[in-house]
């Protein structure tokens, strides 16, 4: 075999020496957002920093008055002294300056009846969506980032967005709770159900408790975190155990408590899952009632998502044996789709192909990207902030306005008929399932 260039104990301080360096990266980007945002510790007095101490999206008086749809400034004025929200303040040069908060225009969003808080009947029940493709990259945690924030603040009504991040990387998670406790407790804590409750609490208070508030009003998260992969040897251990003694083990439907636990405080809930068929993935497919499949506009992408699905067939055939009761909807969503031919043409053909399973274009565009360096989605950011200019007065930060605004009317556009889809079975459960 030969002598190696580095011993074994070289091999591991390069590794550790490595992880230290990108995460030493990662701590300092996250330093100096927290020192941007004025914070120090773990918490603000500021009334623009959520609870994930991350900013509130901001409004000024423009951003204000198109969401309201009041273009005076008296009856403005008026409606935000009615309603008692804050947001007007002096500078030091005695003017005004408009900025105003998520929550704050909310409250006027609600009071002016332009959008209103989603109230279910007893009979409409928590839809659950898995996101899922086998394909790394294909745009999963992207996907349900900016689909759940639009379902959350930016379509017909309010839906209360529920999020559970499966993939151990845990990317989604580092985007709505970037300073997440170490104590913290992470989806794995209760697919392992291996917790110990304190005298009074609960199992279900616990879950409810751990869905964290994040800076987007009406979305909350179960985090993930490296340690969930723990998991799978859970499942082998208790798959083991089961066979010493002569019986069966399935964790199939091992979501099915933490579910259980929120499906009252959630219209909607996203399931953001790893590129791979795991045991908590399974579990997924088995809990969501409808299925969504990011694709990239590439012959790769397609072809491996044509893989993907007989696989998710056979899964899907054991599935079926343990009583799923099928999907409301199954769709297909192009991420990352440009201008180019080529882009247009993959897509086209697979919207063909699939018929009217295919919900509309995520495109790709130079705002999206912007935002997601920063961790946002295209709805935390308004387009006067975007449009900013930076210290050298000269360029903007991070594009014009029209670059955002057209990423935000995209991504509308598809909570829009993600929202359809829910109105259509909330609709079919009224009726007792015969429409």
């Amino acid at each position: 075999m030969g002598i190696r260039l580095m011993s074994p104990r070289k091999t591991l301080l390069k590794l550790t020496s490595m992880a230290d360096a990108l995460n030493n990266i990662i701590n300092r980007k996250k330093a100096h957002a927290k020192f941007d945002n004025g914070i120090v510790g773990e918490e603000s007095n500021d009334v623009n920093i959520a609870p994930n101490l991350k900013k509130y999206r901001i409004y000024n008086q423009k951003d204000l008055s198109i969401a309201l749809g009041l273009f005076n400034t008296k009856s403005l004025s008026k409606l935000i002294d009615d309603i008692g929200v804050d947001g007007i303040y002096l500078n030091e040069k005695n003017a005004k300056i408009w900025r105003f908060n998520q929550l704050a225009v909310n409250k006027l969003l609600e009071a002016t009846g332009r959008r209103l808080k989603f109230v279910r009947t007893d009979k409409q029940s928590c839809q659950v969506y898995v996101v899922s493709n086998l394909k790394g990259g294909a745009g999963k945690t992207t996907s349900v980032f900016n689909f759940g924030a639009g379902l959350a603040n930016a379509v017909g009504s309010f839906y209360r967005v529920g999020i559970i991040d499966l993939d151990p990387q845990g990317s989604l998670s580092a985007k709505l709770v970037p300073y997440l406790s170490p104590d913290a407790f992470t989806v794995s804590d209760f697919l392992c159900n291996d917790l110990e409750l304190d005298e009074g609490e609960t199992f279900e208070q616990i879950v409810s408790e751990s869905f964290l508030e994040t800076n987007i009003p009406h979305l909350r998260i179960l985090p993930a975190s490296i340690n969930d992969i723990r998991f799978e040897a859970h499942v082998k251990n208790k798959a083991s155990e089961a066979f010493a003694r002569n019986e069966s083990f399935s964790a199939h439907d091992s979501l099915e408590p933490i579910i259980e636990a929120v499906k009252d405080q959630f219209d909607i809930i996203f399931i953001d899952t790893p590129p791979k068929v795991t045991e908590s993935v399974i579990a997924a497919h088995y809990s969501a009632t409808s299925l969504i499949i990011p694709l990239r506009p590439a012959d790769n992408d397609r072809d491996s998502s044509a893989k993907y699905l007989t696989t998710l067939s056979n899964v899907y055939k054991t599935l079926m044996n343990v009583g799923h009761k099928g999907y409301n909807n199954v769709r297909v969503v192009h991420v990352g789709v440009s201008n180019s031919a080529v882009d247009k043409e993959i897509s086209s053909q697979v919207n063909v192909a699939l018929n009217a399973s295919c919900l509309p274009d995520f495109e790709n565009s130079e705002a999206l990207k912007k935002c997601d360096a920063q961790s946002l989605s295209v709805f935390e950011i308004s387009p006067f902030d975007f449009a900013k200019q930076g210290a050298s007065r000269k360029i903007t930060q991070n594009g014009s306005r029209t670059q955002l605004e057209a990423a935000q009317v995209n991504l509308t556009n598809i909570a829009l008929n993600i929202e359809a889809d829910m109105q259509n079975v909330w609709q079919n459960e009224e009726c007792g399932g015969e429409l």
